[in-house]
């Protein structure tokens, strides 16, 4: 008997801005490479865009991921939390996201990965299930409580 049949489709939602993600990466410190596309290895398609993936282990920096070549060296052997966001509520696309992230980064290399979900309002009850997943986390983005839509 053939296993479920999944069809992947594809979600855009609007992202926290790079003031919320400066703002984590300040806090966290580290190499902050933002825009990469997981997974790392060559594929028809990338699975996930996530806003950035932090290094907290390496001098401080910020850099675009220009390269995929370039970002697997970083990765291999690295501590690496991966951040994505919507300016929405918490809900299980993001939750979502977070979780596949931290795999991608895993199956990059990374040692002990991490995500966190910046969101636009929180959502007690997945809150609660991500935090049952080592090293996963959300926030609300500071920029949620100045912008009223």
């Amino acid at each position: 008997m053939p296993g479920p049949i999944v069809k992947v489709t594809h979600i855009k939602l609007p992202r926290a801005s790079e003031a919320d993600l400066y703002r984590v990466h300040d806090r966290l410190g580290g190499e902050m490479l933002m825009g990469l596309k997981l997974p790392i290895s060559p594929t028809p398609r990338p699975v996930l865009l996530v806003d950035a993936v932090i290094f907290p282990d390496r001098p401080k920096k910020r850099t675009v991921a220009d390269s995929p070549a370039v970002a697997g060296q970083l990765l291999s052997g690295a501590r690496a939390i991966a951040v994505v966001s919507t300016r929405h509520t918490l809900g299980m696309y993001v939750s979502g996201f977070a979780l596949v992230a931290q795999h991608l980064l895993r199956m990059a290399g990374a040692v002990n990965p991490g995500a966190i979900a910046l969101v636009g309002k929180g959502d007690r009850a997945l809150e609660f299930a991500l935090s049952k997943f080592p090293d996963l986390s959300s926030e609300v983005v500071a920029s949620a409580a100045q912008d009223p839509s």
